[in-house]
Formats: C-alpha cells, sequence, structure tokens
C-alpha cells in the first residue's frame, strides 16, 4: 500500500512539473497525452527501483531546488557510499590546480606508503607518475591507491570542506581508504596497518571484521 501511494505521489509530481514546463516553455513539439506518459514512465522507473533488493532510499526534487514538489522514500537512511566520494576528491584536486596550487603534471610518488588493496591500476607498480595519471586511475578504475595519493596532495579535511559547502552536511569519508581498511580488518581507530598489515590481513582475515557501515571510520551518506 505504501509502495503504491509513494508511486502515485511520484507520478502525480511528475505531471506537475511536466505540466509547468509546458506552460513555461510552450512548445510546439507536445502532443496531448505527453505529461501523462512522462508521468507513467516516471512512476514505473520509482517502483522498479523501490522492489530492488536492499534498502532503497531516495530524494527527487522536482523543479529548481524541490520548487514544485519533492517526492522521498526513506531520505534520512545512512547507506553505505563505497567509492562515490572520490568525485569529491577530483573536485578539490581540480579546484586546486585551476587556483594553481596543484599541477596536473606534478610527479607523484607511488610506494608501499600509501599502497592499498582494491588497486587494479597501481596494485604492483612503484615509481613516479604525472597526477593527472593518478586522477584518471582513481576515477575511472576506483583504484584505492591513486584515491590515497590524491587525498594526500588535497588533504581529507579539505574534501570534507567541500563537501559541506555543498550542503551535503551527512556524508561521511575516511583520512584515507587504508585507514578505513585497516579500521575493518580490526586496528584501533586512526591506526594504519600499513601496506604489509593490510595486505597479511586481506590473505588472512581476521575471525570478525568491522561492518563497513559504522560510527567511526566509514564512508556513508543519506539521499
Amino acid at each position: 500500500m505504501q509502495r503504491r501511494r509513494l508511486v502515485s505521489l511520484a507520478a502525480g509530481s511528475a505531471m506537475l512539473a511536466a505540466s509547468a514546463s509546458t506552460r513555461a516553455r510552450a512548445s510546439v513539439d507536445d502532443q496531448p497525452g505527453d505529461a501523462a506518459q512522462r508521468a507513467g514512465d516516471f512512476g514505473a522507473a520509482v517502483g522498479r527501483f523501490l522492489a530492488l533488493p536492499g534498502a532503497p532510499s531516495y530524494v527527487i526534487h522536482v523543479g529548481q531546488g524541490g520548487s514544485i514538489a519533492r517526492v522521498a522514500h526513506r531520505p534520512k537512511l545512512l547507506l553505505f557510499t563505497a567509492s562515490a566520494y572520490k568525485t569529491f576528491v577530483l573536485g578539490q584536486y581540480l579546484r586546486d590546480v585551476e587556483s594553481g596550487l596543484l599541477s596536473e603534471d606534478e610527479q607523484l610518488a607511488l610506494s608501499d606508503s600509501v599502497r592499498n588493496i582494491g588497486s587494479p591500476v597501481f596494485i604492483g607498480l612503484t615509481g613516479e607518475l604525472q597526477a593527472r595519471s593518478v586522477l584518471d586511475a582513481m576515477m575511472g578504475y576506483s583504484d584505492n591507491t591513486a584515491t590515497d595519493m590524491a587525498t594526500g596532495k588535497v588533504g581529507a579535511d579539505r574534501v570534507r570542506a567541500l563537501i559541506a559547502a555543498a550542503g551535503l552536511s551527512s556524508i561521511r569519508i575516511p583520512d584515507s581508504t587504508r585507514l578505513f581498511a585497516s579500521y575493518v580488518f580490526g586496528a584501533p581507530p586512526n591506526v594504519d596497518l600499513g601496506w604489509p598489515g593490510i595486505r597479511q590481513a586481506a590473505e588472512n582475515p581476521p575471525g570478525m571484521l568491522r561492518p563497513p557501515l559504522n560510527d567511526v571510520i566509514t564512508l556513508a551518506g543519506t539521499a
């Protein structure tokens, strides 16, 4: 019953948005029933999303800042966001490049001091490479070592400040992916197991792993 009510609400909001948009633009291409068709498509999409396994959560703003409508389902539910935060690391890095603080041509050191599991590009490499290649590995392949290299240059607190400036107050990120992995593998908070320790823990996991979604070191946020 609740799901049908949410889908109906979403569909109604979509119809309202479509109607407002049509009145504002008076598009000659629209045919009668277009708004209803869009509403039906939107409602069906929301229904498919809610039917997915797990704990679905969403917030949809119709119109600028939700000026027409706001459709939500469990918007305060804290969920594990995994690598999504890497976009903010990239954002802060590029801001620093634009302001002249950093350069994409700068050579960054790659060694066991920053190496982490979950690094399909940099796991076996050592040496120096351009920052642009580090950013490419972070975004193109979600490479954790590259992420920690980039985060180390801009500073995790400055990434958090960028997130806060965007109004995303619920988002939580670690100082590094390796500190996060260390905590999950059982290390005390903010204790880095180092590459040898991380590799050993990955190959021979301890009996009890901490949950990735926790109250100490995590990657999480709400809709």
